[in-house]
């Protein structure tokens, strides 16, 4: 039942409202209307004769209402475009004209146009895209406190400052392998973070030992992590182990099928399926020269093979320090940068490219709002149809950011989130995000130096359009 205040009037610009038809159906000229009672959907007029389907009883003039009917579907929607979420979904359980009114899309165009959303051509044009749960994802991402960030309490054996590690999920474990707390120290070790104890611990490794290196990127397939590539400091760059989570056991895979890729650091990687892929990164020649790798591999975890990639359309230039996530079967590579041992870095990215196996095309897409100041070693993570950016190197300056992005993926928007209230997260790049149902969990990195940094980003909703 849609709650008394809502029906007191139709409100328009924060005021009761009601419009009288002019000769021009277009235009409606609005005048002060009367209050009016709910009656679960029956009124009585001044007569006391009951109408149906109807949910109006004017104190005084019941006729009044008479001329909402004869707007025009446009002023209707805006009128009702004032109104909270919760009312709208009170009110169409009144009857089935506001029912009607509720589900019609123009209302949530309305809805979404007055609280400062885009209104892109592939929303616009989606017709089966269900614009409340968009709406309402929107809302949610956007709203005060909807994120919530907080320093964690923990217990155990807590890693040591570090930053270029990499963490995967399994089960309600986050696993941490290796990196990095300068130039000359790098780490070898594994840490399991309990996400339900709050409790670090350092497993006993079997197998090979893992080497001390930093830069590399892990991926989590069935029972395993498959580990690609990272740099040792001295020269040394790594090809391809893995680590099997159920018997702590490390391996380095000495022979693989098909063409493998060069080893390499500060590459990324993405996994669909039982394929995982690796994107660019750099590594050293063998007369000591600094490369930029521009390729695409993918390794076909069953077999142990490896694909080189030739695709087709919009490709990125090879790049490091980008992210790649997996949202609805593509890969989205965001951001990275051109690095030099002489100059630094020479060009900062914060771009999208999307890329389809099944037409096996790189795009890059219109992307709408104010694009992200962050760039190089971003953290991202997928959140329901999100792909979420937190800090990273900025584009325009040599400093790290705290902001937190979200592209809406049905849009292509780009989404600034707000702050918490009660928690302002510090800044930082090169740290990892491991998201664990709606918590996440961002351990290290570097400001300045390196960090052990360790936060829960709480999400207080869960998106409702997939």
């Amino acid at each position: 039942m849609a709650n008394e205040a809502l029906l007191k009037g139709l409100v328009c610009g924060g005021k009761e409202v009601s419009a009288k038809q002019t000769n021009d159906d277009s235009r409606a000229e609005y005048q002060p209307i009367v209050p009016f009672q709910f009656l679960d959907g029956e009124y009585e007029d001044d007569n006391n004769n009951l109408y149906q389907d109807d949910f109006y009883n004017f104190n005084n003039n019941s006729s009044l209402f008479q001329y909402f009917p004869l707007m025009n579907d446009e002023i209707k929607m805006y009128i009702l475009s004032f109104m909270t979420l919760k009312d709208l979904l009170s009110l169409s359980q009144s009857c089935k004209e506001m029912r009607a009114m509720v589900e019609d899309r123009l209302l949530w165009f309305q809805l979404l146009n007055s609280h400062g959303f885009s209104i892109t051509d592939s929303i616009r044009d989606n017709s089966s895209l269900d614009l409340k749960k968009y709406f309402s994802d929107l809302k949610n991402l956007t709203a005060k406190n909807s994120v919530q960030w907080s320093p964690l309490e923990f217990n155990g054996v807590f890693p040591t400052k570090r930053y270029k590690h990499t963490s995967s999920v399994y089960k309600n474990y986050v696993v941490i392998i290796g990196g990095q707390r300068s130039n000359s120290k790098r780490y070898g070790d594994i840490y399991y973070y309990d996400t339900k104890t709050n409790e670090f611990s350092r497993p006993k490794i079997v197998g090979d030992q893992p080497p001390r290196f930093s830069r590399h990127t892990s991926q989590v397939i069935g029972d395993k992590i498959y580990i690609f590539g990272g740099f040792n400091g001295n020269g040394t760059y790594f090809n391809l182990s893995t680590y099997n989570l159920k018997l702590k056991k490390w391996k380095n895979i000495l022979e693989t099928k098909g063409m493998a890729p060069d080893p390499r650091s500060n590459h990324s990687s993405a996994v669909i399926g039982s394929k995982y892929y690796i994107f660019s990164g750099n590594n050293t020649t063998n007369d000591g020269e600094y490369k930029i790798l521009e390729d695409f591999y993918y390794l076909e975890t069953k077999t142990l093979t490896w694909h080189k990639i030739n695709a087709t359309g919009d490709i990125p230039c090879g790049r490091g320090g980008h992210t790649m996530e997996v949202i609805d079967g593509k890969i989205y590579l965001f951001g990275g940068g051109i690095w030099s041992p002489v100059s630094d870095w020479t060009q900062r990215f914060n771009d999208i490219h999307i890329y389809d196996p099944e037409t096996n095309c790189w795009s890059k897409p219109s992307i709408y709002g104010p694009a992200p100041n962050t760039s190089t070693f971003t953290t991202s993570f997928v959140y329901g149809r999100f792909l979420v950016l937190f800090g990273g190197g900025c584009q325009s300056t040599n400093s790290v950011c705290n902001n937190t992005y979200a592209l809406d993926t049905k849009s292509m928007n780009w989404i600034n989130m707000p702050l918490s209230d009660t928690y302002t997260p510090r800044p930082r790049d090169m740290a990892t995000a491991s998201l664990v149902g709606n918590n996440l969990f961002v351990f290290g990195g570097f400001s300045g130096g390196p960090v052990n940094y360790f936060d829960q980003i709480t999400f207080n909703f869960t998106p409702l359009l997939k």
